[in-house]
């Protein structure tokens, strides 16, 4: 038998205890659970802000996209309402060279238009003709085109070295404006 005199402090301890040792185990696992934990939050939070510095360089150039997609829109918009005024104009002013036409048609060879005016009221041509049955068949002509009471307002003639020639006025009245016409054309 063995006696122990020695007091509890001074007498050999046991290599490991058991409930000290799981204890170390369990504050061990802690920590390094705890440190793996803060490492994968601190990686997920690099990454994030990596997709998010990837993200708003994106919205970036779509901002810009977005601008120059406006930009055209807006152009387009303006294209578009030029177009409708130029249709618009073109409608107003077509007649006009509608009936420039058939007075180039009506003209004969020995003939030619010095002034064409288009007024509310009338229209006025002033042309100068070798031939004065000529300013009458331009007369029946233009009547027989449909431009209304056709009138000579004025014929004079005028000789230069010994050439002789007529100039002429021709005044075409009409109520409704010079679309009238334009609606007896499309018809």
């Amino acid at each position: 038998m063995k006696i122990d005199l020695l007091p509890k402090e001074y007498r050999p301890q046991p290599l490991f205890d058991p409930t000290r040792l799981t204890i170390m185990i369990i504050c061990a696992l802690i920590v390094s659970g705890g440190l793996g934990l803060i490492g994968w939050v601190y990686l997920e939070t690099k990454d994030t802000e990596s997709k998010l510095a990837s993200l708003n360089s994106q919205l970036e150039s779509y901002r810009s996209i977005k601008l120059e997609v406006e930009r055209t829109e807006s152009v387009l918009e303006d294209l578009k309402k030029r177009r409708t005024d130029f249709v618009r104009i073109e409608q107003l002013y077509l007649p006009y060279r509608v009936y420039l036409k058939k007075l180039a048609n009506s003209l004969q060879e020995d003939m030619w238009l010095v002034n064409a005016s288009f007024a509310e009221e009338k229209m006025a041509l002033s042309g100068r003709s070798v031939s004065f049955a000529l300013i009458g068949d331009l007369l029946a002509s233009i009547k027989k085109d449909g431009f209304g009471e056709a009138r000579a307002t004025e014929i004079n003639q005028i000789t230069e070295e010994d050439l002789v020639f007529y100039e002429f006025r021709i005044e075409i009245p009409h109520g409704g404006g010079v679309e009238k016409y334009a609606e007896v054309k499309k018809t």
